[in-house]
């Protein structure tokens, strides 16, 4: 719910910075995949949350999962919700949480 949250308040910036409108999209995809784990595969399911948001700036994607760390104005964040969408992905369930953020392109995230 958090990078939904997130998801949502980057599409509300769409068209802002460039004076161009585009239609604002959330993909959302599922699918399951067999990982080598030494001495056997692992199923893993693979959630990918994409958006054509305003992207996450280069000087700053180094710390969205930290603890307390927001871009948004005072009183609008609290800077937890990637720091709690990391601890419960890499520490409670063993996996992975991975952001990719197109600068350089027509903007968007993917988690």
């Amino acid at each position: 719910m958090n990078i939904l949250s997130n998801t949502l308040d980057a599409l509300i910036g769409i068209g802002v910075e460039s004076g161009a409108k585009k239609q604002p999209q959330i993909k959302i995809s599922v699918q399951r995949s067999l990982q080598p784990n030494h001495q056997k595969s692992q199923e893993m399911i693979e959630v990918l949350i994409f958006d054509n948001g305003v992207s996450i700036p280069s000087e700053i994607q180094n710390r969205i999962f930290e603890a307390f760390f927001t871009t948004k104005e005072v009183g609008k964040g609290t800077g937890l919700g990637l720091a709690i969408c990391y601890q419960i992905m890499n520490q409670k369930h063993q996996g992975r949480i991975i952001m990719r953020s197109h600068c350089n392109q027509d903007g968007g995230t993917e988690f």
